[in-house]
């Protein structure tokens, strides 16, 4: 599915609807794009949407848990990143193995990793200052 020219409130809309649509579900959903795109504003509409108050952004930390009574939201940013090994530390093998719901920025970084996304939604900057949005389903 490709969304075009979308703009900040739109975007935060189609976070909300993704956060409602996967809450009793779960998903690992992978975000791309280049700084600025809207990765971590997607993220926290996306847990906003779901009763977490206070969304931190993962500016120097790479892992943060959310708790939203039975939910857990896991929330990865590997901007920082550069080697697999480093992920086996953070304990994303395990977490991705117990299901809920988790949501990777710079997934890309890592194609093993992008592979176990449920979705990968990319955001793009275009010339008129919207979001260019594509997501792309993947059966794991």
């Amino acid at each position: 599915m490709k969304l075009k020219n979308l703009d900040l409130p739109q975007l935060q809309a189609l976070a909300a609807k993704l956060a409602r649509q996967y809450r009793h579900t779960g998903a690992v959903i992978g975000l791309v794009g280049p700084l600025g795109a809207g990765k971590t504003t997607f993220v926290q509409s996306f847990c906003q949407t779901l009763g977490v108050r206070r969304v931190k952004s993962p500016s120097f930390i790479i892992a943060h848990r959310y708790r939203q009574g039975r939910l857990t939201i896991h929330h990865f940013d590997l901007y920082r990143l550069h080697s697999a090994a480093q992920l086996e530390v953070l304990g994303l093998t395990e977490i991705l193995e117990t299901g809920g719901l988790v949501l990777i920025e710079w997934v890309d970084k890592f194609p093993r990793l992008a592979k176990r996304c449920n979705l990968i939604i990319r955001l793009q900057i275009n010339p008129r200052g919207g979001r260019d949005v594509t997501i792309q389903t993947h059966k794991n």
